[in-house]
């Protein structure tokens, strides 16, 4: 299962595997942003009603960003669920940002995303059924980005399924030393650091699938 991953590891994963579930979120790709107040805990029952309906017992989750917490909070949730996890671009708690990005997550406009992440926004918004939300998509996610601990009620070490946790030297969110951290609290976890990369170059970079994410979910990465 794949959430809220698009770019080249959209592309080629669909390559790799018959049976793939591509989730978007709430308020992305072809999904309703809704009403309801957004928490993790939301999110992650939105991917079990998924899951269930489609008759899927355990799966691989390889999450972006939010989709990455979401990812978080499912492995120590729902341990029978989540057989592997890829957490790309992703925290375990509104600590993990970097200090000076708090104002600016606090008061995020679409129009601050525009002018840094330009076409990776004009593509989200051109998939998306209610392109026309996305401020109160972004207002709506501010709800989950300071929540505090989002994998509440169970913790880091409640994760038992192994992790690939992936960070770019260039996060615009995260320091690497914040991925270092997440590796270290996670029992069965790893940890790929992306040299010259920032956050939205995760998703888009082919040779991070091919040579990292493939061979860590078909099991050969020891």
């Amino acid at each position: 299962m794949q959430i809220n991953g698009e770019g080249s590891i959209k592309k080629t994963f669909s390559k790799c595997y018959n049976h793939r579930i591509y989730f978007g979120m709430r308020g992305h790709g072809k999904s309703e942003l809704g009403t309801m107040t957004f928490s993790y805990e939301l999110l992650a029952s939105d991917v079990q009603k998924v899951l269930r309906q489609e008759r899927a017992d355990s799966v691989i989750i390889i999450g972006f960003s939010a989709g990455a917490i979401v990812g978080y909070h499912m492995a120590a949730n729902y341990p029978a669920v989540v057989k592997r996890l890829v957490a790309m671009g992703g925290t375990l708690s509104t600590e993990g940002y970097r200090d000076e990005q708090l104002p600016g997550l606090r008061n995020m406009k679409l129009s601050d995303l525009e002018s840094y992440f330009g076409d990776f926004i004009k593509e989200r918004k051109e998939i998306m059924v209610q392109p026309e939300r996305y401020q109160e998509l972004i207002d709506k996610l501010k709800t989950t980005w300071f929540q505090g601990d989002y994998l509440a009620p169970e913790t880091a070490t409640d994760i038992s399924c192994p992790v690939l946790i992936i960070g770019g030297d260039r996060d615009n969110y995260f320091d690497v030393a914040e991925f270092a951290a997440n590796f270290k609290q996670i029992p069965n976890a790893q940890l790929a650091i992306i040299p010259d990369c920032d956050h939205i170059g995760l998703i888009f970079n082919p040779e991070i699938l091919e040579n990292v994410i493939i061979p860590f979910v078909s099991g050969s990465d020891r």
